[in-house]
């Protein structure tokens, strides 16, 4: 007989205190490590995905872009300090999402396909769109679906 281990839960950034600036990918695996997230802006949801961590820091696909700063995604959710699409309720307006896609494909994702190292751009997840809030963003991965974390702004 086997005996089944505990799921671990990992919160990020449980209690805001983490630096800002991280960002970070949640692939969607059967680990036994569930990742917890607070997200949806004011809304204060939290959300639970099993997987692995991918940290991305701030890279992006073409390097003289410069870095990637966590604040432009907050920023499509936000109507100047106010957040305004933080819930999903209703979806944002298509240039808020056009402005999310481009910086979602700007973010490089590494993976290694025999010993060749390659980096390949994130991509949103257009089948899973309902579950787009700020903070939690579903993506395609070269590792399979995942979901797009950073710090949300409460």
């Amino acid at each position: 007989m086997t005996r089944e281990r505990p799921m671990i839960r990992v919160f990020l950034d449980p209690d805001g205190t983490q630096a800002p600036g991280w960002i970070a990918v949640i692939v969607g695996a059967p680990t036994g490590v569930v990742y917890i997230q607070q997200c949806a802006g004011t809304a204060t949801d939290e959300r639970a995905l099993e997987g692995f961590l991918i940290p991305l820091g701030g890279a992006s696909m073409t390097p003289e872009s410069g870095p990637i700063d966590p604040a432009a995604f907050t920023a499509i959710f936000h109507r100047g300090r106010a957040c305004a699409f933080g819930s999903g309720e209703g979806g944002l307006p298509a240039d808020r999402l056009a402005r999310l896609r481009a910086l979602v494909e700007a973010l490089p994702c590494w993976s290694r396909i025999g010993d060749s190292d390659r980096r390949e751009p994130l991509r949103l997840d257009g089948e899973h769109l309902d579950a787009l809030v700020e903070a939690w963003v579903p993506v395609l991965t070269p590792h399979g679906p995942g979901i797009l974390v950073w710090a949300n702004c409460d």
